[in-house]
């Protein structure tokens, strides 16, 4: 989940996917390339992050650890 994106932010929608009973077991892979991406990831109830740019081998390490 982008921290920016247009029309909803990632933290809008990272907390209405958590707030769902029915979705709240998908993962959230937080990410942006600002400097506070921990504590907004944390803010927004995502399970992990990760900081711009990122190497595609760290998304996938990553969402392998929340399957």
């Amino acid at each position: 989940m982008d921290h920016d994106m247009p029309g909803m932010s990632g933290m809008e929608a990272t907390r209405l996917i958590k707030a769902d009973e029915k979705w709240r077991h998908v993962s959230v892979i937080y990410f942006s390339s600002r400097v506070d991406i921990k504590q907004l990831a944390d803010m927004a109830g995502a399970d992990d992050w990760l900081s711009k740019p990122f190497r595609t081998e760290d998304l996938v390490r990553l969402a392998g650890n929340h399957v």
